[in-house]
């Protein structure tokens, strides 16, 4: 359920040029966070079931360390801005 309501956000990114990818393999978030880290991603999105039923998503600097929930329409800006 997850991974198809981050289908949309994908496609959002896509649409101003940021390159963005699923990983939607069931495993830990840590694995996630290691793949993303040696891809050298700027930024990496957690979408969950507490998110999802919000309506937010954690968004995470991957250079900085830093994170904030913000709302689903707001990731592009917040990526874009960065």
């Amino acid at each position: 359920e997850c991974a198809t309501a981050a289908l949309p956000l994908i496609l959002e990114l896509r649409s101003h040029n940021i390159i963005a990818q699923l990983y939607a393999d069931q495993v830990k978030v840590q694995k996630q966070m290691s793949y993303a880290s040696a891809l050298k991603s700027d930024f990496v999105v957690l979408l969950g079931p507490d998110e999802l039923a919000q309506n937010k998503i954690v968004l995470k600097n991957m250079r900085t360390g830093s994170q904030q929930t913000i709302a689903q329409n707001q990731l592009s800006d917040a990526v874009l801005n960065g």
